[in-house]
């Protein structure tokens, strides 16, 4: 599987489709940096940590460090268009806009006509600037996530302002290999393990303990399909098990098989 990379001194890169579209970019492959992608024009499917969504145009994919994803386009010809857009946390000026809008649960946001004319303009306005000055680049792509954070908060009122939920997320994302009970992170945001439960399934419409699993189940997966050279046991220890035979029951216990028949169906994705 493709682990993509690019200059950590330059710390943002875009990315015209149109112009420069690779075949690195579309098969299955993760990375140590941020990703956005905005289509302008065309259609397919994109796949994100296992989970399918539609592509199409005026629709913007939020990608995570070390996420899995691919896209399966209908045809790639001049008809696609877009950009993508990478960058390390380092190039922003103001970081809290990452915590809001690359949250664990939103990978999708379709873009509104205002919001695409903003896009637009300031996409224009980045590609003039990349090769004059890398701060007003920066705050002009600050702008860019601004906008879009604005239009998914806008047209997705189910999206939590709870800063609470937002800290869990960022907690889980920290701590899941380690710290897989709920009361741990009850007691980090100074809660009992009931009041976190219950903010959990008014914003998201689940358990604490079920988001906790999740991120598990989803970061064995990754690494089950796409680090072929680990054994079972070498996986289940980098996911924090001390047993092979404890991480096997876990995850067939939450997905339905277990590790070894899971990597076996699917190892034609690696």
């Amino acid at each position: 599987m493709e682990h993509l990379t690019f200059d950590s001194y330059d710390s943002f890169k875009m990315i015209n489709i149109g112009k420069e579209h690779k075949k690195e970019f579309f098969k299955a492959h993760r990375h140590e940096f941020y990703e956005i992608i905005y289509i302008t024009k065309g259609t397919g499917i994109h796949k994100i940590d296992f989970e399918t969504y539609e592509m199409k145009e005026n629709s913007i994919y939020l990608i995570r460090p070390h996420q899995v994803h691919e896209w399966i386009l209908d045809e790639f010809d001049s008809q696609y268009d877009g950009y993508i857009l990478w960058f390390s946390e380092n190039f922003l000026f103001h970081k809290k806009i990452l915590t809001k809008l690359f949250d664990i649960h939103t990978c999708l946001i379709e873009v509104d006509e205002e919001t695409t004319n903003q896009l637009n303009c300031l996409i224009k306005m980045m590609e003039y600037e990349l090769n004059n000055t890398k701060e007003l680049t920066s705050r002009i792509f600050n702008l860019f996530l601004f906008y879009i954070n604005r239009n998914k908060v806008k047209n997705n009122k189910s999206i939590s302002k709870d800063q609470r939920i937002y800290k869990l997320n960022s907690l889980i994302e920290a701590n899941f290999v380690e710290e897989k009970s709920a009361k741990f992170y009850a007691d980090k945001l100074e809660l009992t393990t009931k009041r976190l439960n219950e903010l959990t399934k008014k914003d998201l419409d689940k358990t604490l303990s079920s988001l906790i699993i999740e991120r598990v189940i989803v970061e064995a997966k990754r690494e089950l399909i796409h680090s072929s050279d680990l054994t079972i046991k070498e996986v289940s220890e980098k996911l924090g098990f001390q047993e092979v035979g404890h991480f096997s029951r876990y995850f067939k216990k939450y997905n339905g098989s277990c590790p070894q028949a899971f990597r076996n169906k699917n190892n034609l994705i690696g």
